[in-house]
């Protein structure tokens, strides 16, 4: 497990930690939450598990808590950005480069097949299926937590001058 970093702090109590496995198609990403109980305001829902296809896509999850990986193929400049609400709802989109399209175009290469979030635990787990063909990625974790007193974006690195997920050099993991 990767520890995630927040970028202003605001949780200093907070703990995510996270990674990403692949096993030949199946791309599984879990996310741990610590000390979740001392956010005041932190809005975790019960659901417990979900199968992929029952998972609503919504758009712009990032404007409050949502659990975020970017994938981008290894040589090239494209990239997918993956959503997770605890709602539930999920999106894909891919660019093909830093932030362009603006309006990103959804994808449909990875079929969600697990959606599940223990909240005693507050632990979430997902697995999505690669149909892309493509099998090395340089890999960015993230996550947006919201809570009464504001928000703060954790990422496991952050190299820009404010909080954005899109920097590639941000996307430190490799996976085969």
């Amino acid at each position: 497990m990767h520890k995630l970093v927040g970028f202003d702090k605001k949780f200093p109590e907070l703990i995510i930690e996270s990674d990403l496995q692949r096993k030949n198609s199946v791309i599984a990403v879990q996310f741990s939450l610590q000390n979740a109980d001392k956010i005041i305001g932190l809005q975790t829902p019960s659901f417990k598990y979900v199968h992929g296809k029952d998972v609503p896509r919504a758009s712009q999850l990032w404007t409050t808590t949502c659990f975020e990986f970017f994938l981008s193929p290894v040589g090239s400049k494209s990239y997918y950005e993956f959503n997770f609400s605890l709602l539930p709802a999920w999106n894909c989109f891919i660019f093909d480069s830093y932030r362009i399209p603006k309006a990103p175009r959804e994808c449909f290469d990875f079929p969600l097949k697990e959606f599940s979030w223990d909240r005693k635990k507050r632990e979430l787990f997902i697995e999505i299926e690669n149909s892309t063909g493509q099998n090395q990625f340089r890999i960015g974790i993230t996550a947006v937590i919201e809570s009464e007193i504001g928000k703060d974006y954790y990422a496991l690195k952050h190299c820009a001058d404010k909080p954005d997920f899109h920097v590639l050099e941000s996307f430190i993991l490799e996976r085969n």
